[in-house]
């Protein structure tokens, strides 16, 4: 006997993601206008031990941050989008960091 589903896992979106996702939703609700700084993205990244050895560029365009330049590693990629995620007024990142 199979037992199906009420939830097609296809579909299913990572915990990141959806959390991601309220995040922008919350912000955009309570109507969060913040600029995001370059500087404070920046300020993030520079002071995580984990991204000390790498070479990333943050361009910031209003609410829109997009990360690029190279790490030695996709953990360390992801790190330093999930870190962008904390500077204040940030609603979307384009993470165009490659790792060797």
């Amino acid at each position: 006997m199979k037992i199906h589903s009420p939830v097609d896992s296809r579909n299913m979106k990572s915990n990141e993601i959806v959390q991601k996702e309220v995040l922008v939703a919350i912000k955009s609700i309570v109507g969060i206008q913040e600029i995001v700084e370059k500087t404070d993205v920046e300020n993030l990244i520079s002071r995580n031990w984990s991204l000390k050895e790498t070479d990333i560029q943050v361009n910031v365009s209003n609410n829109h941050v997009t990360l690029s330049g190279t790490t030695s590693s996709f953990c360390q990629k992801n790190e330093a989008e999930r870190i962008a995620w904390n500077a204040p007024g940030v609603l979307s990142i384009d993470n165009k960091i490659t790792f060797n």
